[in-house]
């Protein structure tokens, strides 16, 4: 007796819809992500993928269960009968019901083994330096890594790109280092990246280790500076059309991933109160995306 166990297909990662590899084996941004800025239908196309990943999060949180590792690998994509993207949020290898596991995190927050840091929140990736893990509030790491995943389905670039310093910047803060701890590098780079994007400043409550707030900018955290940030990345990406315009990138989109991407975890958005967000709140029936990729390949 031959015994299969048989799965049901649940799609292609959203990690591998997003990016096209192009003849020098780099990643892309792929047809579907083009489109989706330039097809009159693309908004409807990101609202549907970001309520579905956003509704999936918030029906485990509310209860009590924290995935923990949501990423653009672990965001399912496979196509209906009728065309439409279904999402699925797969690998809950490292969820914890939060009613059973009340000091899961330990004193430092997840170790690197139950989350993938470059979608973590700051208080993850800092809580060994100077902000402390929001232990009072742990379900916004989920809704933090939920916006990274829109974030990165919005401007077709991973955390640790859109999160780099170039290397002006690096030597403008090589230069700055010298003068301070060499033990803050690595909270001195994370909190200028978020800065770059007007996520942090010095309305933050948090100032860099190194020479106080002259590093902070006072215009920050900033849904305007965020805006103005995202919609030249975009811009960036369709160099041959420097007139191109997203039909994405609305004042309504980027204010729910901006909330979602909180640098304060206390105010940051839940997954939960996200589904209420006026973006959502216009939502008309999804109808079919006829671009969709090759899910099966």
């Amino acid at each position: 007796v031959v015994e299969h166990l048989v799965f049901r297909f649940a799609g292609r990662p959203l990690s591998q819809v997003l990016y096209d590899v192009d003849g020098n084996g780099m990643l892309r941004p792929s047809e579907l992500w083009m489109g989706m800025h330039s097809h009159f239908e693309g908004m409807r196309l990101f609202r549907s993928l970001a309520n579905q990943l956003l509704r999936a999060t918030a029906a485990a949180n509310e209860r009590g269960v924290l995935h923990r590792d949501i990423k653009p690998g672990n965001v399912l994509i496979s196509p209906a009968p009728n065309g439409e993207l279904v999402v699925t949020l797969a690998d809950w290898s490292s969820a914890v019901n939060l009613s059973h596991h009340n000091d899961h995190y330990g004193p430092a927050g997840p170790t690197q083994a139950e989350e993938t840091l470059e979608y973590s929140a700051p208080e993850v990736r800092l809580s060994n330096a100077t902000l402390p893990f929001a232990r009072g509030r742990p379900l916004s790491y989920d809704a933090w890594a939920a916006g990274a995943t829109l974030m990165e389905l919005l401007i077709g670039a991973k955390p640790s790109q859109w999160m780099s310093l170039t290397s002006r910047e690096l030597s403008k803060l090589q230069r700055t280092l010298k003068r301070g701890n060499t033990a803050d590098v690595p909270t001195v780079l994370v909190l200028t990246a978020l800065q770059k994007w007007c996520l942090w400043g010095a309305a933050s409550g948090l100032q860099l280790p190194v020479n106080g707030t002259e590093h902070a900018a006072p215009t920050c955290p900033s849904a305007r500076g965020f805006r103005s940030r995202l919609q030249a990345t975009v811009n960036a990406a369709f160099t041959l059309n420097m007139s191109f315009k997203s039909v994405v990138v609305t004042r309504q989109v980027v204010d729910l991933v901006f909330r979602l991407l909180q640098f304060d975890a206390y105010a940051r958005l839940s997954a939960t109160d996200s589904l209420g967000h006026k973006f959502f709140a216009d939502q008309a029936p999804s109808s079919p995306w006829h671009s969709a990729p090759n899910m099966r390949e």
